[in-house]
């Protein structure tokens, strides 16, 4: 069970925050969401909704650790883009635990760093994607976790 200081009714707001969690420094998770839902039928990184309320980091953590099971810790999210205040990424190259999907998502692939780009993701993953590569390819060597 996943603990969470939030009650169900707790209510979302309209910040977005996702997650490039990259394995080995070689591939990314990717979560597939179902249809019937907005961006149904696309591949998706951990992450989600932040609550009213809930810190930026705190709830990127959170959504991670309820779409995952793996545990990230603030200081090991790094930047890679935001919209101007609704959409954030950062990558974690450094997380802790065993995935298992949750039931959000209906599969999961650990994609290789070259690969990512052939995977559906809709549009609004173009420029993102495109940075998180830029960044993370050009990181430093001995700061990798």
């Amino acid at each position: 069970m996943i603990k969470s200081s939030y009650s169900p009714e707790a209510i979302d707001s309209k910040v977005v925050s996702k997650v490039f969690v990259v394995r080995d420094g070689k591939e990314v998770l990717l979560l597939l969401r179902p249809e019937g839902i907005p961006h149904g039928g696309l591949w998706d990184l951990p992450g989600g909704h932040i609550l009213v309320g809930e810190r930026l980091l705190d709830g990127t953590i959170r959504e991670v650790r309820e779409e995952s099971e793996l545990e990230i810790e603030k200081e090991d999210l790094v930047p890679v883009y935001d919209d101007g205040g609704l959409n954030y990424f950062f990558y974690a190259d450094n997380w802790k635990g065993h995935f298992k999907r949750s039931h959000e998502h209906i599969d999961d692939a650990w994609i290789k760093l070259e690969d990512l780009t052939s995977y559906d993701m809709g549009p609004r993953y173009n420029k993102v994607m495109s940075k998180f590569l830029e960044l993370y390819e050009g990181r430093d060597e001995d700061q990798v976790g």
